[in-house]
């Protein structure tokens, strides 16, 4: 079984190791080594990636053995050959950013609403917890994440235990594990105690923030999803650069930015209002325009327009009224169909 140096170092990033197995299995090579650093998907935990021998590493799963396979797109090595590992630093820490982060909003949830935590979603976009509950509200999501924002703040320290069943029975586990014999636990200050194979933050200040930016409704349950890390820091950076621009562009300031922006399609519903009361008192002589275009057909008379000036709703109107004027059809074009 492969020793997994992740376990007691996820700050590694490079190692040496000795291929026990190298297989190819169909467009892609399969390579076990003796120990790695690299974290296979599962838990809810996206895969690491990296190289091998300078060989891309492009997937990382666990076999049925217990054994973790490195998924490349050409060959490693062979049996016996020595392998130089790297991981995508940037990759790893927000796994470890968003698995943490996820062990500390379980435990706010817990600890403030006593909601349980029945799945877990660490995503390449977002993360997320799915609750035990099929109503949560915003004020208790508010509070929660001012409660893990303020735990982040304090950069409490994060440990691995390593404990046998006897032991992990003794401490106050926030969910029961679901195996026996040696357990890897993940411990948050005096906060929290989980059983979790993950890659983990040294302390919560690693997490930086934490933002939760919706739920949904799943299988009965809600699920909460969050930002935290990078991904926030990014999100943030990126909705700055958005608002800025539309505060340029409606020349008032952000906390106004809602009102302004409302009372903007307001207006526009009310200018389109009377847009429409216009051309419908125009219609007449619309349909006088168009059945002077009229077209003598082999057996019916037919006009065919383009009107993408003209409300959908009117052209239909219109349509059918130069229809019945000329006693034949209209075929008219509004933006991308035809009436």
């Amino acid at each position: 079984m492969t020793e997994r140096l992740y376990y007691t170092d996820a700050d590694l990033t490079t190692f040496t190791a000795t291929i026990v197995g190298s297989e190819q299995s169909g467009d892609k090579w399969h390579t076990v080594l003796d120990r790695s650093a690299f974290y296979p998907t599962s838990g809810g935990q996206l895969h690491d990636t990296g190289t091998l021998n300078g060989v891309a590493v492009v997937d990382v799963r666990e076999d049925d053995r217990g054994d973790v396979v490195h998924v490349t797109e050409t060959a490693v090595g062979a049996a016996g050959d020595k392998a130089e590992g790297r991981i995508d630093v940037k990759r790893r820490r927000r796994h470890r950013q968003a698995h943490t982060a996820q062990h500390l909003l379980s435990h706010a949830f817990v600890e403030l609403c006593g909601l349980e935590t029945v799945s877990v979603h660490l995503g390449e976009d977002y993360s997320a917890v799915e609750l035990k509950e099929a109503k949560v509200t915003a004020e208790q999501c508010a509070a929660v994440q001012e409660y893990v924002n303020e735990r982040i703040g304090e950069s409490v320290p994060v440990a691995v235990m390593f404990v046998d069943t006897a032991e992990a029975e003794r401490l106050p586990l926030r969910k029961k594990p679901t195996r026996e014999g040696k357990l890897r636990i993940i411990r948050i200050g005096r906060l929290d105690w989980s059983a979790c194979g993950g890659t983990h933050c040294n302390h919560t200040g690693e997490i930086r923030l934490l933002q939760i930016i919706g739920m949904e409704k799943l299988r009965g349950n809600t699920l909460v999803k969050f930002l935290c890390g990078d991904q926030a820091l990014a999100d943030y950076a990126r909705r700055f650069t958005v608002t800025e621009a539309l505060t340029r562009e409606l020349t008032c300031g952000v906390d106004d930015l809602v009102a302004v922006v409302g009372k903007n399609q307001q207006n526009l519903k009310e200018i389109r209002r009377k847009l429409s009361a216009l051309q419908l008192d125009l219609l007449p002589k619309y349909v006088e325009e168009l059945s002077a275009k009229t077209v003598t057909g082999e057996k019916w008379p037919y006009v065919v327009e383009n009107k993408v000036e003209l409300d959908a709703a009117l052209v239909n109107k219109l349509a059918i009224q130069t229809a019945d004027r000329i006693n034949g059809f209209a075929v008219l074009g509004v933006a991308d169909r035809l009436v």
